[in-house]
């Protein structure tokens, strides 16, 4: 079961084309400029079942087309890896563009897994010197390093991205 805040079913900015947007439940990160702080807690969502889901997304099949698909947001999708793992395989053998949008805060076999039925990373990053990551976040640059590695060494489309908010991070050595 995943468990999921909610839908967007036309999406535009998570992905290429046109996207079933996915906002899965729980996040640790507690970033200050989050725009859906009221996905953090875990398990507050509704539970579903990888069919139940892929029954749902087909029916939006033809608004996505060929040149969009669905995106995994959150939250932070990757604390469901496993489950997500499974949905995305089976998206994967009805030929639907999978993208997983993440702050990349754990690599482990499940993950990896995951990223094994995942045709694009949108990879946020939080912060740019491991110091900010551990005081503002509770990560470590490091492993985002890592998970970057990874998405490399295993060819996945990456796209990277930060956000910029005035007055927190947009000074010019930023």
């Amino acid at each position: 079961m995943l468990n999921i805040h909610s839908f967007e079913s036309l999406g535009t900015v998570d992905g290429p084309g046109v996207r079933y947007v996915l906002f899965l439940q729980g996040c640790p990160l507690r970033c200050p400029y989050c725009h859906n702080p009221d996905t953090w807690a875990v398990g507050q969502g509704r539970d579903y079942s990888v069919d139940e889901l892929v029954t749902r997304i087909l029916r939006y099949r033809n608004y996505f087309g060929e040149h969009g698909g669905v995106t995994a947001s959150g939250g932070e999708a990757l604390l469901q890896a496993e489950e997500l793992a499974k949905l995305f395989a089976a998206l994967k053998n009805e030929g639907i563009h999978t993208a997983l949008d993440t702050a990349g805060l754990r690599l482990d076999g499940a993950v990896k897994e995951l990223l094994s039925h995942t045709d694009l990373v949108i990879l946020d990053v939080k912060a740019n010197t491991e110091e900010e990551y551990q005081a503002k976040f509770g990560l470590r640059l490091h492993d985002v390093s890592k998970f970057l590695a990874h998405l490399e060494s295993e060819r996945i489309e990456t796209w990277v991205r930060q956000v910029v908010v005035e007055g927190t991070n947009d000074t010019v050595a930023e």
